[in-house]
């Protein structure tokens, strides 16, 4: 996703424990060079928490040899990980890709916050599905980027419509979240970073994957899209749409 959104050309993500970012990467593209502990860019992220580049202030204190640094960072300021870039097409240096990777990093610290793989929560977990909607919500209404929330509803309870459930699970984006009362058939969607042309693009491979997987239409099994919402809402919207009723 970082490599896809923000154009980056070599990169690695390393763990974070104790303020200290540990070598190997966990993952990278490109072949990185060993870790400069005292680099600035490295220094004023873990001191600001947040995404640093060289084009922030912050970082002007000395020469560094990442054109950014990006801490996966949960809502109590938490940082699990993060990414080192050394080269990035240089183009990609702008005010709103910058914005885009932090609030991608600050989802994936959330999850990571939580351990989860594969976030499909069930009913109970309904608090931390709604302060994940909470905070796309205010980054919708922050930096004007898109997120989409869906309800989708199964109205005839049948062996067809949870097959067809099951698999949404299954084949969920890798920032979606879910909720989903299993007794009912009631799935909420949270798509982060996701606009009116995506969210369109998920409900038209959904009527395709119900008839390959079940041989009838959504309408067929009497499962409706319920509601369908472009972030930010209201707060009275969202404890409206949690409630699963």
């Amino acid at each position: 996703l970082f490599v896809e959104y923000g154009l980056l050309e070599r990169a690695g993500l390393y763990k974070v424990e104790n303020y200290s970012v540990l070598e190997p990467p966990l993952a990278s593209i490109g072949k990185m060079s060993q870790i400069a502990k005292n680099d600035p860019l490295i220094l004023a992220m873990i001191e600001e928490k947040e995404l640093v580049s060289v084009k922030d202030e912050k970082a002007s204190l000395g020469i560094s040899k990442y054109h950014m640094a990006i801490p996966l960072i949960d809502v109590n300021n938490t940082i699990y990980g993060a990414i080192l870039v050394e080269r990035i097409q240089f183009f990609a240096l702008k005010n709103t890709t910058l914005t885009l990777l932090a609030v991608m990093a600050g989802h994936i610290g959330d999850l990571l916050r939580h351990e989860i793989t594969n976030p499909v929560m069930t009913y109970e977990e309904s608090p931390y599905f709604i302060r994940q909607v909470k905070r796309a919500n205010k980054e919708a209404k922050r930096y004007n980027i898109p997120s989409q929330l869906l309800k989708i509803k199964a109205n005839n309870i049948t062996d067809k419509s949870t097959q067809l459930m099951s698999y949404l699970s299954e084949a969920r984006r890798g920032l979606d979240i879910y909720l989903y009362d299993n007794q009912n058939q009631v799935l909420l969607l949270l798509m982060p970073l996701a606009d009116e042309l995506e969210k369109a693009g998920f409900i038209a491979r959904m009527n395709t994957w119900c008839k390959e997987r079940t041989g009838s239409t959504l309408a067929e099994l009497d499962i409706v899209i319920e509601q369908q919402l472009a972030l930010p809402i209201s707060s009275d919207d969202i404890k409206r749409l949690v409630s699963l009723s």
